[in-house]
């Protein structure tokens, strides 16, 4: 099968990349002289595996109500008569209770571990260098502090391999 692929940055060549390794007759354009020359330059990306929080939580939709009418808000939410907008806001309530979040957690664990295989398995197949790093990550959150329980501080944190190489 013929494929063009729009854009030469990480995304377009990695797709035009895995496409051709399966066989397809691969065309990619773009409408700078060089590969990377636009949202891929400069770029940077990290690969935590061991960091799967998703937006839906049972914490966001407080989040959310707090953030109403802020422009620099994370996630910038625009209240309208919009029945699409009413159904993805319902979508959105649905995925933030316990059982979808430790369901999501599962699911973003396997993305990140698969896209960190994929990318160790690239780098060996084609010896393709880049600046990268690997170090531990440690992030902490404060649960609210009971009248009967001292707050504790984590004991260690786990490593987390930013690149994957």
């Amino acid at each position: 099968m013929k494929v063009i692929v729009l854009g030469a940055g990480l995304l377009g060549v990695t797709s035009a990349y895995f496409l051709r390794q399966q066989g397809h007759d691969v065309t990619v354009v773009d409408r700078q002289a060089s590969p990377a020359a636009e949202t891929s330059f400069a770029n940077g990306g990290q690969i935590s595996v061991s960091h799967a929080e998703p937006w839906a939580n049972p914490g966001a939709p407080l989040k959310v109500l707090k953030w109403l009418g802020k422009e620099d808000a994370p996630l910038l939410f625009r209240v309208r008569a919009d029945l699409r907008q009413w159904l993805w806001g319902l979508q959105f309530l649905r995925e933030c209770t316990p059982a979808r979040t430790r369901h999501n957690i599962a699911q973003i664990v396997r993305l990140g571990t698969y896209s960190r295989n994929t990318l160790q398995q690239l780098r060996r197949d084609t010896s393709i260098a880049y600046d990268d790093a690997r170090r531990a990550s440690c992030t902490s959150t404060r649960a609210r502090r009971s009248s009967t329980r001292p707050r504790r501080r984590p004991r260690r944190c786990a490593r987390s391999v930013a690149t994957g190489a």
